[in-house]
């Protein structure tokens, strides 16, 4: 995670997306903005620019002053799609200042 200002998150987005794209033969694929628990997020998909191969995820979300992003590396079958809506769907986030609360 990575510390952030207030500015939005697109430009947050903006700012780290050059170094975590690897190489300059990667470029965006798409970009969607979403909502997970009530928290603003960007979903950036990335690939090969000449063959759109190895496609990878990257999610973005910023949260109480941090930037979290996650990654991963989609291989282009099915099961690792599966394995990331997982991920992405078991993210839960407590409000600044509150208290975690368990799921009985």
């Amino acid at each position: 995670m990575l510390a952030v200002s207030s500015a939005p998150l697109a430009q947050h987005v903006d700012d780290a997306l050059p170094g975590l794209k690897g190489d300059n033969r990667r470029e965006v694929a798409s970009r969607t903005s979403i909502t997970i628990e009530g928290v603003e997020a960007e979903e950036v998909k990335v690939w090969d620019r000449l063959s759109h191969n190895q496609p990878e995820h990257l999610l973005f979300i910023a949260n109480g002053g941090n930037l979290f992003v996650m990654t991963h590396a989609l291989a282009g079958r099915e099961h690792s799609v599966a394995a990331y809506e997982v991920a992405r769907a078991s993210l839960r986030f407590v409000p600044e200042g509150g208290v975690p609360q368990i799921a009985r």
